[in-house]
């Protein structure tokens, strides 16, 4: 189940709800979308989990998806919007732009910034209608053989 409340950021509604439907839908749990910040400067997070956890999101544009995990773990540093939290999660929808060919990169990438980053407790990851959860402590190999069976089609 999703939970969104009235004063959800509008602009980014449907990118999030459609960021959470395959992860909902193949993991049985929940999510909330967080209220949006009215504050002038301040981005909020916009995800919670089940358990509490707060989560920000990407949405891929460019062809690299190496560019796309950078900006995502770019959100925890300190005054970014999940500096502030002891622990956290990331969501990254590739919009069906994770292939075959920059696959084995982009888990590479994954692993070393989470490898570097364990507030990152998991993340979430998204190709088109497709959904995978990768926790801390996953290696490199873990992560790239469940992308390829679980993203890609």
């Amino acid at each position: 189940k999703i939970s969104i409340p009235l004063d959800a950021d509008a602009k980014d509604l449907t990118n999030n709800i459609n960021l959470l439907i395959p992860v909902v839908k193949k993991y049985k749990t929940n999510f909330s979308i967080n209220s949006h910040s009215y504050t002038e400067g301040v981005k909020n997070p916009e995800f919670k989990d089940s358990k509490g956890v707060i989560g920000d999101g990407v949405f891929m544009n460019a062809k690299d998806p190496a560019k796309t995990i950078k900006d995502a773990f770019k959100k925890v540093q300190p005054k970014k919007q999940l500096g502030k939290f002891k622990e956290v999660f990331l969501a990254i929808n590739f919009n069906g732009k994770l292939t075959k060919d920059n696959l084995e990169m982009a888990a590479r990438k994954i692993y070393g910034e989470m490898k570097s980053n364990s507030k990152v407790k998991y993340m979430i990851l998204v190709n088109e209608s497709k959904s995978l959860i990768v926790k801390q402590g996953e290696t490199k190999q873990q992560i790239e053989l469940k992308a390829k069976k679980e993203l890609l089609k």
